[in-house]
């Protein structure tokens, strides 16, 4: 049986407190070479200079406007351990993994699923 290119994980017990409200962390495994893990951080439009800071840690990373109101960061956090000669690989791996993502996202607000982030 193959494994799918992308997992979800969520940890329920650790949360990321902020000044307005907890969030769970949310984070993207690359099941295939490059094995990459990823942390999605959700941001409101009033947020860009936090979410600017956010991007300036990662190497690789991914964004996506998921509505007018939210801003996704989707940073790799082992990419220190994949080379960079395949920048080209892994730029097209991230782009894949934040349009996997907001297909997630989407099926979730779809069916009224309770854990979004």
């Amino acid at each position: 049986m193959k494994i799918p290119e992308f997992l979800i994980c969520e940890d329920p017990h650790f949360y990321i407190r902020d000044d307005i409200d907890e969030t769970q962390r949310i984070f993207i495994i690359h099941t295939q070479e490059p094995f990459i893990i990823a942390e999605c951080f959700h941001f409101t439009q009033d947020e860009e200079n936090i979410s600017m800071l956010h991007k300036s840690k990662f190497n690789i990373y991914a964004t996506l406007d998921y509505s007018p109101d939210e801003y996704i960061i989707i940073g790799a956090l082992n990419s220190s351990t994949i080379s960079h000669t395949q920048t080209d690989k892994l730029a097209n791996i991230m782009r894949r993994m934040a349009d996997w993502y907001e297909k997630y996202l989407l099926w979730l607000d779809d069916n009224d699923n309770p854990h979004l982030p």
